[in-house]
């Protein structure tokens, strides 16, 4: 009968501790569509209509934009913008057929973007053709959910987000800084766990230290 271990090996800690670190920065970041709705609730208009929990294909942060090539065989991703929606201030698209582009042998429709504190002509940016935008139409009746594509969205106005209000409702702690700060604070409250995790893995006391880890990875992976 074999004898049950008491703690961690350390490459078992190694490997747990790289693969939450892995899961946390890349899949878990607050405002992501992870649970198919976004943590925070960013607000503003589509076409002059009030609109709330905006997404951009189910994302908020990180949002992919490719500059406009020069050369049509060029695939527009090999010169991508990452964006949060914090930072955009509005996106319209023209319209009309020159506005459908193909690049590679793939559609793609081109955005005016206005960045905050940049040009406010916007600066011009590619995006899929199928690419959606996600959002919940402000009624008197209340919140319908639209799915537009950007050929029907015309104009797109960021004005502002705060933490949902089922969050608020879950007892989750709201994320009262931008998306962006909240991220950075989680994975720095994280490195100290590692920190603290290395000292302690060879006293074998590490159990309390993985379970602060725990509590930080089920709140940004959920």
């Amino acid at each position: 009968m074999q004898e049950k271990r008491c703690c961690f090996s350390r490459w078992e800690t190694i490997l747990y501790v790289f693969g939450a670190l892995f899961i946390a920065v890349n899949f878990g970041l607050p405002g992501s569509r992870g649970d198919g709705e976004p943590r925070m609730s960013f607000e503003g208009t589509v076409n002059g209509d009030l609109v709330r929990d905006v997404t951009i294909g189910g994302l908020t942060e990180r949002i992919p934009f490719y500059k406009v090539p020069s050369d049509a065989r060029v695939r527009p991703m090999s010169d991508t913008t990452f964006l949060d929606l914090d930072d955009i201030e509005r996106i319209s698209f023209p319209g009309g057929i020159k506005s459908i582009k193909n690049f590679d042998g793939r559609e793609y429709v081109e955005l005016l973007v206005v960045i905050k504190g940049g040009a406010r002509h916007g600066e011009p940016f590619l995006v899929e053709k199928e690419r959606k935008v996600f959002c919940k139409w402000v009624t008197a009746g209340g919140l319908i959910k639209k799915e537009l594509l950007f050929e029907a969205l015309g104009n797109l106005e960021i004005r502002g987000f705060k933490p949902r209000e089922d969050v608020l409702a879950s007892g989750k702690a709201p994320v009262a800084a931008k998306p962006s700060q909240a991220r950075e604070a989680l994975c720095a409250q994280l490195k100290a766990d590692l920190e603290r995790l290395e000292k302690e893995v060879s006293k074998g006391q590490a159990s309390e230290v993985i379970a602060s880890m725990k509590k930080t990875i089920h709140y940004l992976c959920n």
